[in-house]
């Protein structure tokens, strides 16, 4: 397809991504200034026929309407000189395919998180009669923030004239495909979608799909034909209910599947909750887990059974040594499951579960510190007033902000609009320090803090005063300008140089920034005078010139 840069409304900033049947651009709306993803293809054909101009049209109405955090919202689509577009939200993040080609594997934690997060996803698609048909770690995207999103919904993608591309099969989409879609059937269900997620779960856990191949036909065959193996017999680590989950969904038959996203998503729930309450079960099997209560009565029945009177023999016969014998053998094996069962059942310390989340913040970086969260919550809940609970409220008050400085970046990278009034009140103090003016920085930071600090127990508020309140301590430290005058002075003079050296992008910068830092007070009038000439020399020619 030939490169363009505009499209429609749309002005393209950078291609994310190509197929054969089109290539993806993170785009500007150019009257609304919004940052989206374009999906663009060729059209030559079908873009004259009406029917199948109607036929879009009715698919970006259904798509439109999908609404979930866990879903790449749609935005339309568009038919123009023989070509079309689809028009999505777009995703500050990466997909789940360059995630694990950097890392292998994830954390089992990490796993369940991500799969109850697409299967929310697929639920709501599912709930509107939309199955993906062509879902791998390529249409899975990371934002920054930790949400797991799901790309490129289409309608009936299997008979879908506009979908060109994923009705290609190649040796990468095999790899996650279930049976009955690689046998050629045009009914396919949301189990189909189920499977696709139990290859994605498997290749998360392991660091590979279930099934692999130098061909297409070598992977479809094993599709077809073979067992994938249980994650627990390969990765030690996997708990036992996150093992079977990937195994129900790795059913050749779609009956044997779970009945649904929901019942996918209550799975994965209780397997969190079984872990995190740090029960684990002793084995499983084909019927489910044996537990360490189904033990116990066993070792009851066997000493039962030791007790029971029984014939004397007539013959004499040695009695073996008093540890080899069934009550001794009996007795310790109740003992042995007993400790096991207090190890295993013992509630996890408050000093434990603090000292969990320390080692993943100090290890870790960016988004991936969010995992400290959970042990540092579930530390509050079991241990409100214990003697680490300050400390647990310090660390989730750090996260907190971590969480929003990432946010506030990047709108801030792509332009967009504050979304609270603590994050619009922190901008323009932040904007000040970016500037160099520390001093108007510093009462901007402080003033956001006398306005903000009373008020309700709103987290990202909480967050943005937290983070203004850092910023004073660090500004206050290394001390700051008292005359505003003389700084501003100095930033002209600075301007002015990079325009002698041939910067005058650079330069306009600094003059623009005067501008629209100072231009509303009174006694900066002058200098901002200054700036704005030479921002505008055009103007003060025409000035001489009357």
């Amino acid at each position: 397809m030939k490169e363009i840069s505009r499209f429609g409304p749309f002005a393209f900033e950078g291609q994310l991504g190509s197929t054969p049947g089109g290539s993806v651009y993170r785009a500007i709306h150019v009257a609304q200034r919004r940052m989206v993803a374009v999906k663009l293809f060729a059209a030559p054909l079908v873009a004259k026929s009406n029917a199948a101009k109607q036929a879009l049209v009715r698919e970006m109405d259904v798509l439109t309407k999908l609404k979930h955090w866990n879903l790449v919202a749609c935005h339309g689509g568009i038919l123009e000189d023989m070509q079309g577009c689809v028009v999505y939200e777009f995703v500050e993040g990466e997909t789940l395919k360059d995630l694990l080609a950097r890392r292998d594997r994830l954390a089992w934690e990490t796993v369940a998180d991500y799969a109850y997060q697409i299967i929310a996803g697929l639920e709501c698609a599912h709930s509107q009669n939309v199955v993906h048909q062509d879902l791998h770690p390529d249409k899975v995207l990371i934002a920054e923030d930790g949400t797991v999103k799901i790309a490129d919904l289409r309608v009936d993608r299997a008979r879908n004239p506009w979908c060109t591309s994923s009705t290609r099969l190649t040796i990468e989409r095999a790899a996650y495909r279930a049976p009955e879609q690689l046998a050629g059937s045009q009914e396919l269900t949301h189990k189909t979608d189920l499977y696709a997620l139990g290859c994605i779960m498997f290749e998360m856990l392991v660091g590979r799909p279930p099934f692999e191949g130098d061909s297409i036909e070598a992977i479809v065959k094993q599709h077809q034909e073979e067992m994938a193996p249980r994650v627990d017999g390969i990765l030690f680590e996997c708990p036992v209910w996150l093992a079977d989950v990937v195994a129900q969904l790795l059913e050749k038959d779609p009956a044997q599947r779970p009945s649904g996203a929901a019942a996918v998503s209550f799975a994965l729930s209780e397997t969190t909750r079984q872990a995190m309450s740090e029960s684990a079960p002793i084995t499983s099997g084909p019927y489910g887990t044996l537990r360490v209560e189904r033990e116990q009565d066993v070792t009851l029945e066997l000493l039962e059974e030791t007790q029971r009177p029984t014939r004397k023999s007539t013959r004499s016969v040695e009695l073996p040594p008093f540890y080899e014998r069934a009550w001794f053998l009996a007795l310790s094996l109740l003992m042995l499951i007993g400790g096991i069962s207090t190890w295993l059942l013992w509630p996890p310390s408050e000093a434990g579960l603090l000292r969990r989340a320390v080692a993943i913040i100090e290890s870790k970086e960016g988004i991936e510190r969010e995992k400290a969260r959970p042990y540092l919550e579930k530390q509050l809940r079991m241990y409100p007033r214990g003697e680490l609970a300050d400390a647990a409220e310090e660390h989730l008050k750090l996260l907190d902000m971590d969480s929003a400085m990432r946010k506030f970046e990047f709108n801030v990278k792509y332009a967009r609009e504050p979304k609270s009034e603590a994050e619009r009140l922190y901008k323009e103090a932040w904007d000040f320090e970016q500037f160099g003016d520390r001093l108007a920085a510093l009462e901007k930071y402080r003033s956001m803090v006398n306005v903000l600090s009373d008020g309700d127990e709103d987290a990202t508020r909480l967050a943005f005063v937290n983070l203004a309140r850092r910023n004073i301590a660090e500004i206050e430290a290394k001390g700051s300008d008292d005359d505003r005058l003389d700084f501003i002075e100095s930033r002209l003079q600075d301007a002015e140089q990079l325009s002698s050296q041939g910067k005058e992008l650079d330069a306009k910068k600094v003059w623009r920034g005067i501008v629209e830092l100072y231009g509303n007070k009174p006694e900066f009038q002058t200098l901002v005078e200054r700036a704005e000439t030479r921002l505008h020399p055009s103007t003060e020619a025409t000035a001489t010139d009357s």
